[in-house]
């Protein structure tokens, strides 16, 4: 896990800060001298379009050119807002481009971020790229088994999991399951995951007496592939986003994906083929998706078992990593090692 995502997903004491900080600044002391020592050809940044990650990665980047060396950098998480400010503003417009322009590749998460990258002044070689999952816990037999089950299953599982933070969707999410319920289906909730609004939504749900909401909190391996196996909807009506690691991982477990067509989320579904999008954030129009996925079991089943195929076909860490290899090849203009003889600098 990199050290921006650890910032992002866990709660942190301001001591425990405070030693992310300072294992910082070592490493970009001694980033200079393992460029050098550790004979590096490329190095491969993973910033967020966040102010405190474009920075960071910013001063790997430049200490990099310095000892010409091929850079590639992989966006990764998104912010519109922050890329708001960035092209808005002339002074962090000129240093961005100045510094990002010293890539020799980036890769970003959808097509529609490399035209907003284009589009303010980038002129290196943009990729497009998905983020990788993790399938270690997946078996094929007991994926096929579950989806199956979903012709004669009788309560469906819905799951939310994120950060539970209002622009995640999270009151979205529980209004339109609550929907549901009103309607007299038979449906449950999961919410998994931790976040500043976790105290106000279980008050907002116990508040409006809804039943059959399971708060699962922060989950991570065996428990949250335990969470992904119960789980026969997965519900995301994000304001924002990037490309969301946990939609790729719901469908590895051949959930459908009901969400908003936001970020780099369309580059991945197809509407009525992975699930269902929406520029909307009508509750009603959620719920409604999931009716349609309820009172037709084939079409249910149907893009369950795509999503499976998808994932294992494109976004499994092994195949994700021989794509990224492939790059790097690419860059170097020859063959390179393989995985486990790869220098990391990290």
């Amino acid at each position: 896990m990199n050290k921006e995502s650890f910032l992002a997903d866990e709660p942190l004491t301001r001591w425990n800060e405070k030693v992310v900080r300072i294992r910082l600044l070592f490493f970009m002391l001694l980033f200079p001298f393992r460029l050098v020592f550790q004979g590096a050809d490329i190095v491969h940044a993973n910033p967020s379009m966040n102010q405190r990650a474009i920075l960071r990665d910013g001063i790997f980047i430049l200490m990099s050119k310095i000892f010409r060396k091929k850079i590639l950098v992989f966006i990764h998480g998104w912010d519109d807002r922050e890329f708001e400010k960035i092209s808005t503003c002339r002074l962090r417009k000129f240093l961005f481009l100045k510094v990002y322009n010293y890539s020799d590749l980036l890769v970003v998460l959808s097509e529609q971020f490399s035209e907003k990258l284009l589009k303010i002044g980038i002129n290196k070689e943009i990729s497009v790229e998905t983020t990788m999952l993790d399938e270690s816990f997946i078996v094929d037999a007991e994926i096929k088994k579950k989806i199956d089950n979903l012709f004669d299953k009788k309560t469906i599982n819905i799951l939310f999991l994120s950060r539970i933070e209002k622009t995640k969707g999270i009151y979205e999410a529980i209004d339109a399951y609550t929907i549901l319920k009103s309607k007299g289906f038979d449906v449950a909730l999961t919410v998994a995951g931790d976040g500043n609004e976790l105290a106000k939504i279980k008050l907002y749900v116990s508040g409006k007496k809804i039943q059959n909401v399971t708060f699962a909190g922060f989950v991570s391996g065996r428990d949250k592939h335990r969470v992904f196996m119960r789980g026969d909807v997965f519900l995301f009506p994000t304001y924002f986003e990037g490309m969301p690691i946990s939609m790729l991982e719901v469908m590895a477990y051949g959930m459908p994906v009901i969400s908003r067509s936001v970020g780099g989320i369309p580059s991945v579904l197809s509407d009525g083929i992975n699930g269902f999008m929406t520029y909307s954030k009508d509750p009603e129009i959620f719920s409604s998706f999931v009716i349609k996925l309820l009172e037709n079991r084939c079409l249910f089943h149907s893009i369950a078992r795509n999503n499976a195929r998808l994932a294992k076909e494109k976004f499994y860490s092994a195949v994700v990593g021989k794509r990224i290899e492939k790059r790097y090849e690419n860059l170097l203009g020859e063959n390179i090692p393989k995985s486990s003889e790869c220098k990391r600098l990290s």
